[in-house]
């Protein structure tokens, strides 16, 4: 697992967020997030900031993210507490689809994730996670654990997030 997992970490923090952070709530207007997530894999940990901007109106909500990459979001409310979210995401690229639960001031995500990588010119693999997060929102400040995981191994991050 060492080194595909290495592999992996640097990955998820070169072209996707690991941390999700949000909640399912489409927020009215303009609005975002700011933290820091500390990722592992078991053996080495990895400290990477956070930063989420957002505009919502109605059952939409669209903005940009970025965790040491940039990416740009969609989503897309269901039902009351309930939201569909997907994004794309530079350097990679890599894609993302979300689904967010709000159950009181808890958020439940479930993730899957893909990108091509192209290390070797050979025309590159793809790449396919998924994850799940549970975070806690009191006053505008977020705790969130997540937990990724590949054929190749899995991450552990957990984030503190304060929203503006």
């Amino acid at each position: 697992m060492g080194r595909y997992a290495l592999f992996l970490l640097l990955l998820l923090a070169s072209c996707a967020p690991v941390a999700t952070l949000d909640r399912a709530a489409i927020q009215s207007g303009p609005g975002g997030t700011a933290g820091l997530t500390l990722v592992s894999d078991g053996r080495r940990f990895s400290a990477l900031p956070y930063l989420r901007y957002g505009v919502g109106k109605g059952d939409t909500e669209i903005g940009l993210v970025a965790q040491v990459g940039l990416g740009a979001y969609v989503k897309q409310r269901l039902l009351p507490g309930l939201s569909l979210k997907a994004a794309a995401h530079l350097p990679g690229p890599a894609f993302e689809g979300a689904f967010l639960a709000d159950v009181g001031p808890v958020t439940f995500s479930l993730r899957g994730l893909t990108a091509v990588i192209d290390l070797s010119g050979d025309g590159g693999q793809r790449l396919f996670w998924w994850g799940a997060s549970a975070g806690y929102w009191q006053g505008g400040v977020g705790l969130e654990a997540t937990y990724l995981a590949s054929e190749g191994g899995a991450l552990f991050a957990f984030s503190l997030a304060r929203r503006f």
